[in-house]
Formats: C-alpha cells, sequence, structure tokens
C-alpha cells in the first residue's frame, strides 16, 4: 500500500428526501473549502489564517501551518464517510504525503530551509527569548498525538497495519521530549519558540513546569497538553495498547491538578491587560470549582483535556475522571445559550465562541451520552442546526457584499498573525469561492463581527459535524439506536426528517429488527404519534426512547410529533461590561430568529432563516445517498 493512500468505499443510490438540514451536504461544502485552503505551490502545506473583512480577502501562512496539518487531513476523511465525495482526491494524497513527511524518530518536525526560510514559521511566540533562534528545526510536540487520532480515523477505514507503527513510534517520540515528576509528564510552557510547547532541535530552552492555566502563548495550557491525554487515551481504547493508556494515566494525573481549574475572570482586569492574562479571583463562595472542572477562559482547551479525561475515565474504568467531565460539560452551559448551542468561550473578555469549541462540545455530548451518565442528545441537536451550521461560511453573496464594501486591504495589527506578510506568505486569489464551508473562527449569538479564520476552527469544527451524524445512527447486529432526527442514511435504515417545518420523521427500514427511536425533550412526549406501515401501534417509553420490535424489511416507521414555537430571553456576560440580553425564537431545536442583531461595516449575519418561521412545507429533493462499507465509530 502507498502511505499515501487511503482506500475509501461505500454505496450510492438515488432517493427523494426532504428539502431540510442534511450534513451530507454539510460535508462537501467542507472538503471544498480544505481544498481551497492547500497551497500546492509551498509542498501542500495550508494557509492556514484567512481574513474576509478586507477590500480584496486574502490568505496567510502561519506557524500553525503545520501542526494543523493533521486535523484537516482527519477531517477529509470525515467528510468523505458521510458524502462519499471523491472531490480533491489527488491533492489530499499530496497532503497527506506532506504530512508525513514531517515525521522522523516519532516527532513532526518544523524543518527550517536556507533557500525557503517562511521566517512566520516562529511568529506564534513572538515574547520567549529563544526565538532569536528562528532558523533551527523545532519540533511540534502536541502534532504526534494529535496525528494518532487521525491514523485512528484511518485504520478504521483501511485497516492497514502501517498506522499502528506510526503510532508506535510517534509514543516512543513523545516520551523522550516528555518531562517527569512524581507519576506525571508534562511539557514546559516556554521551553522552545514557534508553534506553542515546540521542542527545539537543540533542547528544551527552559524545563520550567506549567504553574497555572493561563501560561504559553496560547493563553491557556490545557489546550496543548491534551493532545497526548486525548490522543494516547483514545489509541488504548482502539487498540488495547498499554503504553497508551500509561501515558494517558500519566498525562491525566498532571491535567487534573486543581490549580488549573476553577476560579472565576476578574470583569474589571487592570487596565492594559488582556482579560485571558488577569490575575484569577476565587470562586464563588461555597463552590470548589477545581474539583468540579469549572474553568474561566479559553473553553476549547479546556474541552481538549476534558475530552482527553473523559475518554481516559472510559478506557481505565475510572468513575471519578467520567463524574469531573460531567460536572465540567454541565456547567459550562451556564455561560451560553443552550438553545443557540452557543457558550462564550472567552468569559468576561468578550462574547464569543470560537469555532474549535463547538466539535468538542459535540464530542464531550455524545460522549458521555454513551456512559450513561447522562442524556445530551438535545446539545447536540442545538449545537449542530444552529451555532454550528451557521458558523460554516456557506454564504458567498453576503460575504462578497461585506467585502465590497470595505476600504483596509491589509489588517495590520504588529504582532501574531497579522503583520505585514512576508514573500510567498499570502495568496487573495478566489479566496471566497474556494474557501466556503470552512469554518468561521470566532461568533457572537448573531453575527460574525470582522469575519476570520484560523483553519483550527475548521479543523475541530467540521468533525463536530461528523461526530452528529455518526451519533445520529448507531447500528449492533439486527437491532439500531436513532438518536438525531435529521436527514440521515445508514446500512440498516435511512432517516427522512421533515423538522423543523413539520412534525414528521420517517424512518425506512432496510434490514433492522429492532429499533429504538429517541423523543427530543422539546416535544410534547404525550402528544407523540407512531406508526408502522400506516398503522398506529401502541408503545412504551425506555427513557427517552420508543422501542419498535419484529420489523421486517421496507418497513416504514413515521412519527408525528409536536414542534412548538418558543421565545425566550438570555442574557450572557452577566454583570461585566459585555452582558447583553437576546431574544431567541426556536422551532423545536432550530434557532428561527435571533435579536437584537448587530448591523454595520465589517458584519457576517447569522441565522437568516425566515423561512422557517411560518412555512409547513420545505419541499423534496432527489440526491444520491451515501453509505460508506466501514463507519468510523470511534473518534
Amino acid at each position: 500500500m502507498n502511505i499515501s493512500d487511503v482506500k475509501y468505499s461505500g454505496q450510492f443510490y438515488e432517493a427523494e428526501v426532504p428539502n431540510t438540514f442534511d450534513i451530507a451536504e454539510r460535508a462537501a461544502l467542507g472538503i471544498q473549502g480544505i481544498a481551497g485552503s492547500i497551497d500546492p505551490d509551498r509542498g501542500h502545506t495550508m494557509w492556514f489564517y484567512i481574513r474576509y473583512d478586507v477590500k480584496k480577502p486574502y490568505m496567510l501562512h502561519t506557524s500553525s501551518d503545520i501542526s494543523n496539518a493533521w486535523k484537516l487531513l482527519d477531517d477529509i476523511s470525515m467528510m468523505r464517510q458521510i458524502c462519499g465525495s471523491d472531490e480533491h482526491l489527488e491533492l489530499e494524497k499530496k497532503y497527506r504525503a506532506h504530512a508525513l513527511g514531517n515525521i522522523k524518530d516519532g516527532l513532526i518536525w518544523d524543518i527550517y530551509d536556507e533557500k525557503d526560510p517562511r521566517p512566520w514559521r516562529s511568529h506564534h511566540n513572538d515574547n520567549v527569548p529563544g526565538n532569536l533562534r528562528y532558523g533551527e528545526d523545532f519540533a511540534i510536540s502536541g502534532a504526534g498525538p494529535r496525528a494518532m487520532q487521525t491514523m485512528q480515523t484511518w485504520q478504521q477505514i483501511d485497516r492497514s497495519p502501517v498506522w499502528d507503527r506510526y503510532a508506535e513510534e510517534i509514543m516512543d517520540g513523545f516520551l523522550r521530549i516528555a518531562l517527569t515528576k512524581d507519576d506525571y509528564i508534562y511539557l514546559p510552557p516556554d521551553g522552545g519558540y514557534g508553534h506553542p510547547f515546540s521542542y527545539p532541535a537543540s533542547g528544551w530552552i527552559s524545563t520550567r513546569e506549567p504553574l497555572n492555566v493561563n501560561e504559553s502563548s496560547e493563553g491557556n495550557i490545557l489546550g496543548m497538553l491534551g493532545f497526548p491525554l486525548l490522543g494516547c487515551a483514545m489509541w488504548n481504547r482502539f487498540t488495547g495498547d498499554p503504553k497508551a493508556l500509561d501515558i494517558a494515566r500519566r498525562s491525566y494525573n498532571f491535567i487534573k491538578q486543581t490549580r488549573f481549574w476553577g476560579k472565576t475572570i476578574d470583569p474589571n482586569p487592570p487596565p492594559g491587560i488582556l482579560p485571558n492574562l488577569a490575575p484569577r479571583l476565587p470562586d464563588p463562595v461555597g463552590i470548589a470549582g477545581g474539583e468540579m472542572g469549572h474553568w474561566n477562559h479559553h473553553l476549547h482547551a479546556h474541552a481538549r483535556s476534558l475530552r482527553g479525561i473523559l475518554e481516559y475515565g472510559m478506557a481505565s474504568g475510572d468513575l471519578n475522571a467520567v463524574e469531573f467531565v460531567k460536572r465540567a460539560y454541565e456547567y459550562s452551559w451556564s455561560l451560553g445559550i443552550p438553545r443557540v448551542g452557543w457558550i462564550n468561550c472567552f468569559p468576561g473578555g468578550s462574547n464569543m465562541m470560537e469555532g474549535c469549541a463547538m466539535g468538542g462540545l459535540i464530542a464531550l455530548a455524545i460522549k458521555l451520552s454513551e456512559t450513561g451518565v447522562g442524556d445530551y442528545w438535545d446539545d447536540v441537536d442545538s449545537i449542530v442546526r444552529n451555532i454550528l451550521a451557521e458558523s460554516q461560511y456557506t454564504r458567498e453573496d453576503i460575504m462578497q457584499e461585506m467585502s465590497d464594501n470595505m476600504i483596509r486591504p491589509h489588517v495590520v495589527h504588529g504582532t501574531g498573525f497579522d503583520r505585514e506578510p512576508g514573500p510567498g506568505q499570502k495568496c487573495d486569489v478566489n479566496v471566497l469561492k474556494r474557501t466556503k464551508g470552512s469554518i468561521l473562527s470566532l461568533v457572537f449569538p448573531d453575527h460574525v463581527a470582522s469575519p476570520w479564520i484560523m483553519h483550527c476552527c475548521t479543523g475541530n469544527g467540521l468533525q463536530g459535524f461528523y461526530y452528529a451524524w455518526e451519533g445520529a445512527v448507531r447500528e449492533n447486529g439486527d437491532s439500531a439506536q436513532v438518536n438525531l432526527l435529521f436527514n440521515r442514511a445508514s446500512k440498516g435504515l435511512d432517516v427522512d426528517s421533515w423538522l423543523p417545518y413539520q412534525g414528521k420523521v420517517v424512518i425506512k427500514n432496510k434490514s433492522m429488527k429492532n429499533i429504538a427511536v429517541r423523543i427530543p425533550g422539546w416535544t410534547d412526549k404525550k402528544q407523540v404519534k407512531q406508526f408502522v406501515n400506516n398503522r398506529p401501534v401502541d408503545f412504551m417509553y425506555a427513557g427517552n426512547y420508543i422501542c419498535f420490535t419484529g420489523l421486517s424489511p421496507r418497513d416504514e416507521i413515521k412519527l408525528e410529533l409536536s414542534v412548538p414555537i418558543m421565545t425566550n430571553r438570555y442574557t450572557v456576560s452577566a454583570r461585566t461590561k459585555y452582558e447583553k440580553t437576546y431574544t431567541v425564537t426556536t422551532r423545536g431545536s432550530t434557532v428561527v430568529d435571533i435579536s437584537p442583531r448587530r448591523t454595520g461595516e465589517g458584519i457576517y449575519p447569522m441565522f437568516l432563516r425566515d423561512e422557517m418561521k411560518t412555512a409547513v412545507d420545505p419541499g423534496m429533493k432527489k440526491i444520491r445517498r451515501y453509505v460508506p462499507d466501514k463507519t468510523v465509530t470511534l473518534w
């Protein structure tokens, strides 16, 4: 096997379905957005950074190009699993070959080349003294464990043993550079330069242990230190590898320390200090937030570590770890608007949610539901139908109009990504069209201000679509469980959904004898009606599920649900200068209106859904449905 190949296979068939929310369409767009962001003239690296709020939108290479390749490669494979697209296969192979070529001795390297010095490669961490050695090679410590997650996806698709060998090499490489103290391992926050927690070829500049959660150029250590915990815990659950479990255990022992959790942000930080870097205030009286997984800044970074803790708990049987994640997850929703699927990722510092966090939240909700400690499928539905769907850049016409009205040619702040680009760093060719389908990075509940993209948000956000798609229908032998009621094709059944226009859902059985269908929490369960082959049938709830047994191929289950239209008020960032109250109207789980809405220069609006407010007939559409031969279920 050529290691740049992953062999996809599946079955297409024609179908007529309701013209409603369909993740397969989103997946195809996602592949387009990623492919348009890969630079074939620079070894098939990505342009990590995109600005739309300028006269001529552009993309930039940054220090994050190489480290984030593994997320986007994972995305491409997952999106193909959903929609079966074969577009850009050759580009994908070259992108994969480039990423694999950066692996040496179990580490993923950013190699310095005098002929192509890429001065931007070390601009992520400008204030670290070691940055002066920018011409040195450095290994991106978190990228290897993240690559293991991608290789786990590929292994489930094509069953090649080559990914096992890579994973073993990566774990050995990580152990060579990780620092050990007592019974935990860690990485130093100021030990290198370039991408956070990077390891210079000449060795760590510093081996200092992180003292609090807000260190490193990311402003949070848990994002990067969560990679080995999550990657190795997942690999152990997939393969049973004891080395992976030991790395996960020792990573967990470091990350779970209460000094990295709890406390609250200062709503009035000292002048000149960013809110994420300001000293934290104690937990409210009566609350031990450090023991409960509470957080105060950068939700996505915490969510990655929480995912790792949860995977470790599931792998090791540590129920304390699982409960810690449950408490942290439930707390997170107190900082947002659950009906919208939106959480303020930076309390006290803004009212924005990061695209990265959306995928992490969906993963936590599904995995916690799998463990049986709660039922969070309604959260998944709210995120995927609302804030994630709206954060995917799909409206080229609106973005073009916004860009046409801009004056500035470039965004220059002097630090980080927004500095004057160097030779070969910038591309402004057809950016609006080629990047459509990517995930916008920071979104308010009702709009995106000065829209831009860091492709880590595409990487994590698109995976949220996959997690929801895979979790929507679960099959085991001749039994299936339908957890989410949107259009979905699978081997054993198809789901056709008229939601939110009508409370009608049809499940077309192919081969299942038993099907359990989850009834969402927003409908009145006493009013649910159910039919098999158009005949009313009696039923009994098992929790939130209606169970249909003794089914035959080609049987059709029809559900009729009430779809209430509800309007509620939600206040975010209470008692800070960012406090704001939104009025949200939902139809079922779908947001159909939100106010107030911000308008003006540089604004990309969201939730333009007037047709969903009153329409009762979405119409039908003819499509080619796709079912993969092998579904990635461990993610």
